[in-house]
């Protein structure tokens, strides 16, 4: 669905941006393949549910516009993966850029034509203007309006709606919160020596195998309604969380299993007509849906 032709990055980027103002996001490392994404980023103020819900819905809707189709797009809820210490969050970076590259696709990251922070430094603003065709495009006056319609085919006539989202959204990279003995420069230049490390690593191993990249032609050549041929393991581990100290990742499973557990008795607690129960902090949907009351934040 995310074949990375230029309406389609031009999209992305545009409600990426958009997305992650509204909502407050951090981001510190993005880039979309061709059937998922990645983002690396800080949840500032617990309204990552919004967020998700707000990009994806605005990208089926607007891919589906500009393909004449309509439906579903994402087929499964996204993945949530919590970091626990920094070395985890600098391999997690890495990992974000060098995507194309693992899955065999471009030789090198900056040959992936879809859309990517790699070529942003911290604290840089990248200003991205609203797609004009699609779901929106731009108001006009009514006269202006008529002797377009006189100009352009029915097919273009139909194209888009007046929209009341900004003309412009802006992105900014923002560092991680990790090695505060690094400079923003000196992390952003470690980050990309690592990433080149890995490149050449995964050209080596292509040459011991005798196997090659597919390349940016064979890439963009690809239906956007094709699925990938490899089968999924639907009922393997699905982590949670990641990181280098064993200790850090338990306690940070230790905290979710807690949540959990105070969870399900708040809910038995409600369902036996108790209104007044206090749900655990983190609840999202009972608190945001319904309106009950939650544990203040710790």
């Amino acid at each position: 669905m995310f074949v990375p032709q230029r309406e389609v990055v031009r999209l992305v980027q545009y409600l990426f941006a958009l997305s992650a103002k509204r909502f407050g996001m951090r981001i510190h490392e993005a880039l979309w393949m061709s059937n998922h994404f990645h983002v690396l980023m800080t949840d500032v103020d617990g309204r990552l549910p919004d967020f998700m819900h707000y990009l994806d819905m605005l990208l089926a809707r607007s891919l589906n516009a500009i393909r004449g189709t309509s439906g579903t797009v994402f087929e499964k809820e996204y993945g949530l993966t919590a970091e626990t210490d920094e070395q985890k969050i600098f391999e997690h970076a890495v990992y974000i850029l060098a995507n194309p590259c693992a899955a065999d696709l471009v030789r090198r990251s900056r040959q992936w034509p879809g859309f990517s922070t790699l070529r942003m430094k911290y604290g840089e603003v990248r200003r991205y203007e609203r797609p004009k065709i699609g779901l929106w495009k731009s108001l006009v006056g009514q006269a202006e309006r008529r002797r377009k319609q006189r100009r352009e085919p029915k097919r273009a006539q139909k194209r888009g709606k007046p929209s009341r989202l900004p003309e412009f959204a802006e992105l900014t990279l923002e560092r991680p919160p990790i090695f505060s003995h690094m400079s923003d420069s000196e992390l952003r230049s470690e980050i990309l020596r690592r990433l080149d490390e890995h490149e050449i690593e995964l050209i080596g191993e292509r040459r011991k195998t005798g196997h090659d990249v597919a390349g940016v032609a064979q890439v963009l050549a690809q239906p956007w309604y094709l699925a990938p041929e490899k089968p999924r393991d639907l009922f393997g581990l699905k982590p949670t969380v990641a990181g280098k100290d064993k200790q850090a990742r338990i306690a940070a499973l230790q905290r979710r299993r807690e949540f959990e557990e105070a969870y399900d008795r708040t809910r038995v607690a409600f369902l036996g007509g108790d209104r007044d129960a206090l749900w655990p902090f983190g609840t999202w949907l009972m608190r945001v849906r319904f309106g009950l009351p939650c544990v203040a934040p710790p």
